[in-house]
């Protein structure tokens, strides 16, 4: 059975999903934080990635360009808590540096029971 040939059975969501995959450059940055462990390699770094829910819209790459401070941060802040740390100054470029960026548009819903914000 083909993927179209069931979508309409399956519940799909009006959101896009946007994975952020570390880069090198990410890496390094990571790598570059004070830290008592081994360094990370960017394979540990990919193994699970971040996947944020966006709005349906129009020009998702576009959206992303005006709203990648928040998910910027989450990442930066997924590794080190301490901004000092952090990336001078977080700008677009930077994070198109940092990220590798996916968009999916489509997003089927397989949980049971209603979406829970945390």
């Amino acid at each position: 059975m083909s993927h179209q040939a069931r979508g309409d059975d399956l519940p799909a969501i009006n959101r896009f999903v946007v994975v952020l995959k570390p880069t090198e450059a990410y890496l390094n940055w990571a790598n570059s934080c004070p830290g008592p462990g081994p360094k990370i390699t960017l394979a540990k770094l990919r193994e699970e990635c971040t996947a944020y829910l966006i709005p349906e819209v129009e020009n998702a790459r576009a959206w992303i360009r005006q709203n990648f401070i928040p998910m910027f941060e989450s990442e930066l802040a997924a590794w080190y808590t301490v901004e000092t740390y952090w990336p001078e100054h977080l700008t677009y470029p930077l994070f198109k540096e940092f990220f590798e960026i996916e968009v999916h548009s489509i997003v089927i819903d397989l949980g049971e029971g209603p979406l829970r914000h945390d």
